[in-house]
């Protein structure tokens, strides 16, 4: 899959804009020699009414948050992209061509698995055409993925994972199973 053609690109370009945009920020308070400093240098935003020490806080509080709600945005874009890849091997199903009870129930059929089945049955089709060990940093990315997007408070926190790498592994998972469509 051409990088151009990678669904994850898009994602890639704003988290690394909103990265640099933070570096920044980051850059100004650190160089301004005091809280009046960082006032004037931050006109207009929400650092304007905050002391050098809140600022650099809060701004490394919105960095994790922000790669965070990255990892759910490439998720959310290669989802996508697995479900088209699946869609395209069905055609018929998803598009049928009369309304025989074959091809609705084949329709419906795909429906479940496709769009509303579980990720987990989706990313284990791909067993056999991706290696091993990324099918299972796939699946921890999703484990991340999930408990970013629920925080459920029963279960405990996976192994964070980072934006970059999210972006080098599901893309490689990409790239990897379009050589087949």
């Amino acid at each position: 899959m051409a990088l151009s053609n990678n669904p994850l690109v898009p994602v890639l370009e704003s988290y690394l804009y909103i990265r640099d945009a933070l570096t920044i920020t980051d850059r100004v308070i650190d160089v301004s020699s005091s809280d009046l400093d960082v006032a004037a240098q931050l006109v207009g935003t929400r650092f304007e009414q905050a002391s050098r020490d809140s600022a650099t806080e809060e701004l490394l509080r919105s960095y994790d948050v922000w790669e965070d709600y990255i990892v759910l945005a490439f998720w959310a874009a290669f989802e996508r992209e697995l479900i088209d890849f699946i869609s395209r091997r069905f055609p018929y199903a998803a598009q049928p061509r009369d309304t025989s009870e074959v091809e609705i129930a084949i329709t419906r059929a795909h429906d479940r698995f496709v769009e509303r089945g579980s990720i987990d049955e989706r990313l284990n089709l791909f067993k056999n055409l991706v290696p091993a060990d990324l099918l299972t940093i796939a699946h921890q990315i999703k484990d991340y993925r999930n408990w970013v997007a629920h925080q459920n408070p029963n279960r405990s926190r996976p192994k964070k994972v980072d934006a970059e790498m999210t972006f080098r592994y599901l893309s490689f998972f990409l790239e990897t199973i379009t050589r087949y469509d």
